[in-house]
């Protein structure tokens, strides 16, 4: 193939993700064009309410995940792998 050089490698993914996109946006140009921006507050608020406590759990879970990283490796001891 004339077109393919094999020192170029992660290029051609690059490239391939760039076609594939512009000809997803040529191919929904319609849908895009016809989409408006609309805030509905009464939807936010909803969405606020019930998501909330999802949020501060997660906080949460994410400070327990970090902290055992810091903590683990004071109070475990792993033993070190022997290199061959």
């Amino acid at each position: 193939m004339p077109w393919y050089n094999p020192e170029m490698g992660v290029e051609y993914y690059v490239i391939a993700n760039m076609l594939a996109s512009a000809f997803s946006l040529l191919f929904l140009y319609k849908e895009y064009s016809s989409f408006r921006w609309r805030f509905d507050k009464n939807l936010w608020k909803e969405v606020i309410l019930y998501s909330w406590p999802l949020m501060v759990v997660g906080i949460g879970g994410m400070v327990n995940e970090m902290l055992s990283r810091l903590v683990f490796p004071r109070y475990i001891l792993i033993p070190r792998s022997s290199k061959k």
